[in-house]
């Protein structure tokens, strides 16, 4: 597997897969993974809502690091990897956040895999 980086704008990137940086509830939020999913359409949300009953038997919240691939409906990118991040841990000085966001990376390259 080949992983590329790159500097764009995420939701007119035409590529196999990105990264969303998920909301806890897989809603679609704001900030990134608003956009993401406005980008997406409507179908992008009800999809992951979807898989939020599935395979995590409709909980609220997910647990930070939890993940999920998506289609990517109206992106350039063929495929959503949602990985539940640490909310705000890393601006607030939460020494725990490493090994969180390593999780975080560990499960987007899992899933990257699949």
């Amino acid at each position: 597997m080949v992983i590329e980086l790159c500097i764009a704008d995420i939701v007119t990137f035409e590529a196999d897969a990105i990264v969303c940086p998920a909301h806890f509830s897989l809603h679609a939020g704001s900030g990134l993974c608003g956009a993401i999913h406005k980008a997406a359409g409507k179908e992008l949300e009800a999809e992951c809502q979807e898989i939020r009953v599935r395979q995590w038997g409709g909980r609220p919240f997910l647990p930070t690091g939890a993940g999920v691939i998506t289609r990517g409906y109206g992106l350039r990118a063929r495929w959503v990897i949602h990985v539940v991040v640490p909310r705000l841990a890393l601006f607030v000085g939460d020494e725990d956040s490493s090994p969180r966001l390593a999780g975080c990376v560990e499960t987007m390259i899992k899933l990257a895999n699949e």
